[in-house]
């Protein structure tokens, strides 16, 4: 369930049909069509049972035969609630433990002044505008209210142990890095605090204000970044083993090093094409591989073509050039290449191309890197995998109807339907549905 889709089904509930009645305002003037109230949870059970529901807006009612705590249960629990999101009204201050509880069961939000219209408007506009923060990721929206949450109560370990618990889910946000710092901060821990900031300056000078503002909060003095971390530095993305390929031992010296500020510990460095590909076939299991498209002696297009044989579409392929540009990106892509950096080699874009790209291969937004991962999971018969991709994919507004019904085809012929498919993939040829980058 994404908050942007204005046509999911959403159920306000309240036992004051004066605030179902603001509620149902509200979102009906955001764009929201299928907007339905009820007085009690034992109503909206009732309608679950005929009809999908996308998101409920609720009181606790914990004292009632039907509560919130059992509402979240089943949504985290039965595969068919699984895009159920649950935001709670606080009418009266609730046990600071129950709503811990009830964010450890997947709540999405909750709001403690319902109040009024003004009320309502302000809640739901902070709320959407955390959404659009997040680009629509609902884990990250309800980890917004989970923080504040655990800030107001001053529980500074237990948001330490959330951070550190979130972290690794979204390697390459910048932003996470930060909060993580502000919760070591925050609970003492100077020094490994600093060392990430220091980290996080490197990458992206941009935010040495907010760093220095955020270190004047906590500390006294202007922060001063470490010169030299050592050899411990902060794992920024949990990608522990990339290899680089270029023929140019400057470049890969240059290209090793930045690696190696992202806190990578294992970066294996070749000259020759020929033996990164050996090393591949030894067994090497990297989880990045970046190549210059002018290798030696396999050239770019035949070292992607063996690399993909070899691993299949599970590991981001990036190729580094300074001759390539964006419109030769649509055959790259058919040749199994992830991404392009840009030559020559400077510190601050390369890491957000690279921190993009980390964070495309853990949380695939854009459509030709779900559709790699699609086929990783075809070739894998990874089926739990293949439905979310899918589904994704499916919902993506950057695909067209062309985009969607060539992947019908190709899952139909995966599935053994090989008259569907065929049918299909003719479908779209005769309606010219097809865009060629020529």
């Amino acid at each position: 369930m994404k908050l942007s889709d204005r046509d999911i089904r959403i159920i306000t509930v309240h036992p004051s049909a004066t605030i179902r009645q603001l509620l149902n305002q509200d979102l009906r003037s955001r764009g929201y069509q299928d907007v339905l109230g009820v007085s009690d949870l034992s109503e909206l059970v009732s309608l679950m049972e005929s009809q999908p529901v996308h998101w409920v807006i609720t009181p606790p009612f914990l004292d009632s035969k039907v509560n919130v705590f059992q509402l979240l249960k089943l949504a985290s629990e039965e595969i068919a609630y699984v895009d159920l999101r649950i935001s709670l009204i606080l009418d009266d201050k609730m046990d600071p433990y129950l709503l811990s509880k009830a964010f450890d069961l997947g709540l999405l939000s909750y709001h403690e002044r319902m109040q009024s219209k003004l009320d309502i408007e302000i809640e739901l506009k902070s709320l959407f505008n955390r959404s659009e923060q997040c680009t629509d990721a609902m884990d990250l929206v309800s980890a917004e209210y989970l923080r504040t949450h655990l800030i107001v109560e001053q529980r500074f370990q237990d948001l330490l142990r959330f951070e550190k618990t979130l972290f690794p889910l979204h390697r390459g946000n910048l932003d996470l890095s930060f909060r993580l710092a502000e919760a070591q901060l925050r609970a003492g821990e100077k020094a490994t605090a600093a060392q990430l900031l220091s980290q996080i300056a490197v990458i992206d000078p941009d935010k040495n204000k907010e760093i220095s503002t955020l270190w004047e909060k906590f500390e006294k003095g202007t922060f001063v970044p470490l010169k030299d971390i050592g050899l411990n530095k902060p794992d920024m993305i949990g990608v522990s083993h990339a290899v680089i390929v270029d023929p140019d031992s400057a470049q890969l010296t240059i290209l090793r090093g930045f690696l190696k500020e992202l806190g990578i510990p294992r970066v294996d460095t070749f000259e020759d094409s020929g033996r990164a590909l050996e090393a591949l076939e030894g067994g090497s299991k990297p989880e990045i591989i970046i190549f210059e498209w002018r290798s030696s002696p396999l050239s770019g297009p035949i070292f992607a073509q063996r690399v993909r044989e070899m691993v299949g579409f599970g590991v981001p392929l990036t190729v580094v050039n300074n001759q390539l540009h964006d419109e030769d990106m649509p055959i790259l892509r058919e040749m199994g290449v992830t991404n392009r950096i840009r030559k020559p080699l400077e510190a601050s874009s390369f890491f957000k191309e690279f921190l993009w790209l980390v964070h495309q291969d853990r949380v695939p937004t854009e459509p030709f890197i779900i559709l790699q991962k699609i086929k990783q999971a075809m070739a894998e018969s990874n089926y739990e995998d293949l439905a979310k991709l899918t589904k994704k994919y499916m919902e993506n507004p950057k695909c067209s109807n062309a985009d969607k019904t060539l992947l019908q085809a190709e899952l139909s012929y995966f599935r053994g339907h090989f008259s569907a498919s065929r049918d299909m993939a003719l479908s779209t040829l005769k309606t010219g549905m097809i865009n060629v980058d020529v």
